[in-house]
């Protein structure tokens, strides 16, 4: 278990002069190795995340830099110290090599959800339900990347529910985007698609404020008006019963 210092020079002599399968320890960090290969130098890291422990490829020896392989270590370092897998994060993101920005632009909602169904211990009716309720209402909003997405088209699709007097697909499509969204926060190292996320999250948070209240209050009058519809109905008879218990069970003073 040879340990040696990842210099371009040291990596270099190893891929010259070791031996096939044979690998070497980074001294600066333990939990970074090199393998030999025929041509190259396969490198790879070992990382613990919620207690369970993954073997990350950070890339090959010459073909990418020290530096290239150094970055995407502290990047799959920190998605773990999450309590993140870096290797299902790296194949949402279909990037296994750089953690470029362009990459990082094409995540959307729907890449956010596969990462939170991956990630957390949910039931698969809960999960059924979020992607089916979200697909639906969302349409082609749930796939657009997130660094496109406006505040005013998800205003567009809550209004159109309440218009439509589905409250209760209402209440989930903003519980399912405040609980994915708070999520996405959660993970590190996305670039300027972070500030989005957190800007349609305080819309989100927003919504949830004033529409759900409105809705409250659309059931409570809905509410009432049925009750005086059915008092309406009633005879002399009943009212007279009704009036005298309600005078019966009234709240003391």
């Amino acid at each position: 278990m040879k340990k040696i210092s990842f210099s371009h020079n040291e990596l270099n002599k190893f891929l010259l002069i070791g031996n096939v399968n044979s690998y070497v320890i980074d001294k600066i960090n333990p939990l970074i190795r090199a393998i030999k290969r025929k041509n190259y130098l396969a490198i790879f890291c070992t990382l613990r995340f919620k207690k369970k422990i993954t073997t990350v490829k950070l890339g090959n020896f010459p073909e990418n830099k020290i530096d290239e392989i150094y970055s995407k270590f502290d990047i799959a370092y920190k998605i773990s110290k999450n309590g993140n897998n870096p290797n299902f994060v790296f194949k949402t993101l279909k990037n296994h090599n750089n953690f470029e920005e362009n990459n990082l632009n094409l995540i959307s909602l729907k890449t956010i959800q596969e990462l939170f169904f991956k990630d957390g211990d949910l039931s698969k009716k809960y999960k059924i339900d979020v992607k089916n309720i979200l697909k639906k209402n969302l349409k082609e909003l749930i796939v657009r990347p997130i660094i496109k997405l406006s505040n005013k088209e998800i205003d567009s699709v809550i209004e159109n529910l309440i218009i439509k007097k589905k409250y209760s697909t209402t209440r989930n499509v903003l519980n399912y985007l405040f609980t994915l969204l708070n999520y996405a926060i959660k993970i590190e190292d996305l670039g300027n698609i972070r500030n989005q996320i957190l800007t349609i999250l305080k819309n989100i948070k927003k919504l949830k404020t004033n529409k759900i209240i409105k809705i409250n209050m659309s059931d409570k009058i809905k509410s009432r008006n049925k009750i005086i519809k059915q008092i309406h109905k009633l005879d002399t008879k009943e009212l007279k019963k009704l009036s005298l218990y309600l005078d019966k069970n009234e709240p003391r003073k």
